[in-house]
């Protein structure tokens, strides 16, 4: 687990962890150089469990800090959590006795809940069984399916060592990277029981670097042609490398395009919460026309 500046939310998810019915593994967690009070918080919680390590550092990004946690682990199995988001007690025993059963799978990923940040649920994410790996399968940017979440996946610390890891050069979508060399090496096999939730972040990189993100995951998916055709991808890895930095602060009509998405997402579930993303939205943005559409849609 990488967390930056969730001090509100990183005990709960840790919790989580803790809580599962597989107990023997260790839980690595980097304080990527937070400015609030999440250091403190993890401290707390490291002396309440053997099995936690929390290491400080100065912020580098989600990309090292993974490298830099997956470097340190000593278990068979590398199980990803992302700060704000809750394991279901059962996610690790399930994954891993898959993992056991089946050596030619070398990650597999469980459903996951997305939750609108006031807890609201938005959607279900589960590409199940042989979905996952066909999705993976084809590097074209409208036939890629992966996971349900980052979070959501399990995978052999071996397979992950023998493909490269985490690659340095994706500032964004370094899952999606990962993801295409493991689909190379063996089988990614999902599951449809939903044993993760993820908060949608307002200020998590997809919110804030929808269009650079894009970018690197058609990057990923070069590269993976390139090596599927029995060609280097380092050219692709040169030239991203020189990308310019993620942008780090949410503008006006990014909020107002990501209250917009939530409210539109729950209009068919919850209309009054709907109505208040959607009103937030014309508050950031007054001329958001389809945030006033769905406005009204809540009315009648």
């Amino acid at each position: 687990m990488s967390v930056y500046n969730d001090a509100t939310r990183v005990e709960g998810s840790v919790a989580s962890v803790l809580a599962q019915t597989f107990r023997d593994l260790e839980v690595i967690i980097v304080n990527d150089g937070s400015t609030d009070e999440t250091g403190g918080a993890l401290d707390r919680i490291a002396r309440t469990d053997a099995r936690i390590k929390v290491i400080h550092q100065e912020n580098v990004g989600l990309t090292l800090s993974l490298k830099r946690a997956c470097a340190l682990a000593r278990g068979k199995y590398i199980v990803r959590h992302d700060s704000g988001d809750h394991s279901d007690h059962g996610r690790f025993a399930e994954q891993i006795d898959l993992l056991e059963s089946r050596p030619g799978v070398v990650l597999t990923s469980c459903g996951t809940s997305f939750l609108a940040p006031g807890g609201e649920h938005v959607f279900e994410v589960a590409p199940a069984g042989d979905q996952l790996h066909e999705g993976l399968s084809e590097p074209k940017v409208n036939a890629l399916r992966g996971p349900s979440h980052h979070g959501s996946c399990t995978f052999r610390r071996d397979d992950y060592e023998s493909v490269g890891g985490y690659r340095v050069e994706f500032k964004a979508a370094q899952d999606i990277d990962l993801w295409l060399r493991l689909s190379e090496r063996g089988q990614c096999l999902g599951t449809n029981t939903v044993r993760y939730s993820a908060v949608i972040d307002p200020g998590g990189i997809s919110s804030l670097n929808g269009a650079r993100q894009r970018a690197y995951s058609e990057a990923a998916l070069r590269c993976a042609k390139l090596r599927r055709d029995g060609q280097s991808d380092k050219p692709e890895l040169v030239a991203i490398a020189t990308w310019k930095p993620l942008r780090v602060v949410q503008t006006p009509q990014q909020k107002a395009a990501f209250n917009y998405f939530v409210g539109n997402c729950l209009l068919a579930s919850d209309r009054a919460a709907a109505r208040s993303y959607l009103l937030q939205a014309v508050e950031l943005n007054p001329f958001h026309v389809r945030a006033w559409l769905g406005i009204v849609r809540t009315l009648v």
